[in-house]
């Protein structure tokens, strides 16, 4: 018990340290956009993120992207779409973790409901 009042959130630590090991060693092997993709892909994941939430971000991000280049900025737009690419990716893999836990949790489920 007294245990737990010190270290409640060990958990959280180690997740936050294993991802951050990823990134370093990525960062080692890969250029930084590939790391910080994969790490972040990796936290979403063991963290659970909604699955919305990249998929919004990345929306917001294509949406602005018009309006950057009418601006002039076609350099930030470019960033802007290569940044939702990535999170559409995440969004992805994390609908498809979430689609495989809920037919793990229920395999008599298939989705589909034809009678």
């Amino acid at each position: 018990m007294a245990s737990e009042r010190r270290n409640p959130n060990w958990h959280s630590i180690v997740k936050v340290l294993l991802v951050v090991i990823i990134f370093v060693a990525l960062l080692f092997l890969t250029d930084f956009v590939i790391a910080l993709f994969i790490a972040s892909l990796v936290a979403c994941l063991m963290i659970k993120v909604d699955n919305k939430v990249p998929l919004a971000v990345a929306l917001v991000l294509l949406v602005a992207c018009p309006l950057l280049l009418i601006l002039g900025l076609g350099s930030t737009a470019n960033a802007f779409a290569d940044v939702a690419f990535y999170l559409f990716t995440i969004g992805i893999a994390l609908q498809l973790s979430q689609y495989f836990r809920t037919c793990r949790a229920d395999p008599g489920e298939t989705g589909s409901k034809v009678r």
